[in-house]
């Protein structure tokens, strides 16, 4: 018994061609739409965004990791949950450097502390002296408690910022 094919065969002719749709004109414009929609998405998504590069220095040891935070209100400054952003780099002989993609550009500031025993936490001496590293962007000065907002501001351009913070024994 023969089997009758249904429908066209497929020759090797029309297995290479490329896709209907990508002949024609328009098949190959809304390609090129959506490319350029895709593009544009993603540049204007980054486009607000601004980077901060953060620099510590004069750190004690190379033991330990120096903890970042960054601030965008005088309010929060330097609560410990209220950041919006931070990092944890490993200490090292030269310092340590953090890198921040911040949603805007703007006004920011930056708190520091050399946590050299890595138990995570700001170590001070009678709930008050600091016994560890600490300091403010700006290289803001410390009198019975943390620098305003203010005097750790640092302005954040579109073209990116950075900052060198001293550390602070």
């Amino acid at each position: 018994m023969a089997t009758r094919a249904i429908g066209k065969q497929m020759s090797r002719k029309n297995a290479t061609r490329e896709p209907q749709y990508w002949r024609r004109p328009l098949g190959r414009l809304s390609w090129l739409v959506v490319a350029l929609l895709a593009f544009e998405v993603m540049s204007t998504a980054s486009a607000g965004a601004a980077e901060l590069a953060v620099r510590v220095t004069n750190l004690r040891s190379a033991d330990g990791i120096v903890h970042f935070a960054v601030y965008d209100k005088a309010e929060r400054f330097p609560s410990d949950g209220d950041r919006i952003e931070g990092a944890k780099v490993a200490a090292g002989s030269e310092g340590a450097l953090a890198v921040f993609r911040l949603p805007k550009p703007g006004t920011y500031a930056v708190a520091v502390f050399h946590d050299e025993n890595g138990n995570g936490k700001f170590d001070k001496f009678l709930s008050a002296l600091p016994v560890e590293g600490y300091g403010f962007s700006n290289n803001a000065h410390v009198l019975l408690g943390p620098p305003s907002f203010e005097d750790a501001a640092v302005r954040v351009s579109p073209a990116g910022t950075d900052v060198i913070i001293r550390m602070r024994y």
